[in-house]
């Protein structure tokens, strides 16, 4: 019989011998070679049940929940008042900064006082004669001699008449010196007016000298 003969009914009824069939040579070396690999796997099925976790793409983290609301921004702290100038024997003029009236002149004068000076107030305007004659005087070194050691901030009326009231820096008349409470608010020792024309500083000395002696 070939290889490949066939088994007839015949020979199935006599009960005769049954040949073997060959099977093909192909399928011979597949089983083969799974015998010696232990098992064949199939590919859509991992051999360990780790490996479809190490294959597969890892889980998404979790989305981050919105940010909460910034706070609101601190509130700026007021402009610092200028410094009163450390130069002895000559009077230290500056102008006032914007923001609340007690506080800069509380600041101020804190410097003013641990700088060895007397802090002073002075509310003048462009307008006002007297306190344009005032200011050159001032300016031109002739108040040195007998207030040298004075620190004077000052405020214009035009522009900080409601922020000097709210400090009590009020007066009928301009120019007005007053001398500040520890809390930068005004004292009751002040002065105000003055004459017009060349008089006006000797006018106004004299009285500041004793505002200040008081």
């Amino acid at each position: 019989m070939g290889a490949h003969e066939a088994v007839t009914p015949a020979r199935a009824r006599a009960g005769g011998p049954q040949p073997r069939v060959a099977r093909p040579a192909a399928w011979s070396i597949t089983v083969a070679a799974c015998a010696l690999l232990g098992a064949c796997t199939r590919v859509d099925e991992p051999s360990h049940p780790n490996d479809a976790f190490a294959s597969a793409p890892p889980p998404k983290a979790p989305s981050a929940s919105a940010p909460a609301s910034s706070p609101a921004p601190a509130p700026k702290p007021p402009p610092a008042p200028p410094l009163p100038s450390t130069k002895t024997g000559k009077v230290s003029w500056s102008q006032a900064p914007s923001g609340d009236v007690a506080p800069l002149v509380r600041a101020f004068g804190e410097a003013a006082r641990g700088a060895g000076r007397t802090p002073l107030v002075y509310v003048g305007a462009p307008w006002c004669e007297p306190c344009q004659r005032f200011h050159k005087a001032a300016e031109a070194g002739e108040l040195d001699r007998r207030f040298g050691d004075l620190a004077i901030l000052e405020f214009n009326l035009d522009v900080d008449a409601d922020r000097l009231r709210a400090a009590g820096y009020t007066a009928d008349l301009i120019p007005l010196l007053a001398v500040p409470a520890a809390d930068g608010r005004s004292t009751d020792k002040k002065m105000f007016g003055s004459v017009k024309g060349a008089g006006a500083v000797a006018n106004m000395t004299p009285r500041l000298a004793a505002l200040l002696e008081r």
